[in-house]
């Protein structure tokens, strides 16, 4: 991330918080969205589930 921040010129506290907490909204969307739609597996309707499957 920090060499994303000096390429993108990101020096603020505030802006390097905005912009991670954005990337792993990302990339937390792509792995729910492969993990429940694009393979069909087992639906995870808890929340103990899906702690366990963050693991």
């Amino acid at each position: 991330m920090e060499n994303y921040f000096r390429a993108k010129g990101i020096m603020d506290d505030a802006g390097k918080v905005n912009t991670a907490s954005m990337f792993l909204i990302d990339i937390a969307v792509l792995w729910w969205r492969d993990r429940n739609t694009d393979k069909r597996q087992c639906e995870i309707g808890t929340w103990q589930k899906f702690q366990c499957e963050l693991k």
